[in-house]
Formats: C-alpha cells, sequence, structure tokens
C-alpha cells in the first residue's frame, strides 16, 4: 500500500530525490492524532487532503484508498439509504500523512 502511495505522490508532482525520499516518515492520521498532533486546512492542489501539526512537526496528509474497498463501502452505504441495510461495516479510509521538512 505505500509502494502505491509513494507512485501517487510522484503523479502529483511530489516527487523527491531517492535521498530524500527514504528519510521522509510516513505514519498514518490516525497515528499522529493520538500522539498529540492536531489537523489543519490545506489546498487540495497537491492532492492533500489536510496537514497535521504539533509544535514545529508537520505532516501532509493523503488519500490511500483502494477501489475495492470504495466499491464496498458505497455499496453499503447505498443499501442503508435505500432501508436495506445489510451490514454497518465498512472498511476504513485509509490516510497516510508525509512528514514535511
Amino acid at each position: 500500500m505505500l509502494r502505491r502511495f509513494a507512485i501517487t505522490l510522484v503523479s502529483f508532482g511530489l516527487a523527491l530525490p531517492a535521498a530524500a525520499v527514504e528519510s521522509v516518515k510516513v505514519r498514518y492520521a490516525s497515528d499522529l492524532a493520538t500522539s498529540g498532533f492536531e489537523p489543519f486546512a490545506v489546498t487540495d492542489e497537491m492532492g492533500a487532503l489536510f496537514g497535521m501539526k504539533r509544535s514545529t512537526d508537520m505532516y501532509m496528509c493523503f488519500s490511500v484508498d483502494t477501489a475495492s474497498d470504495n466499491e464496498r463501502r458505497w455499496s453499503e452505504l447505498s443499501r442503508e439509504i435505500g432501508a436495506q441495510g445489510l451490514s454497518t461495516s465498512v472498511p476504513a479510509i485509509p490516510v497516510a500523512c508525509v512528514e514535511i521538512r
């Protein structure tokens, strides 16, 4: 999944030199939130959903959802809206955050 995430970053023009990529931290938004990071708004020009900040540490956060999980979520939500709710369990939307230096 992180490989696909790195490919997504490159497709949005966020390619970094190879040495920099190896030293950049990638964490899930939920991990940052439990570590005291707070969200902040960003523009969507680079594809980021939001940022997370604690003191001087900052991360930009991106969706790393899969097509099959997205399809399953929409299918379950459509059934629920149509009063045919078969399941209340849907896949979470993974959000990975890249450290900004």
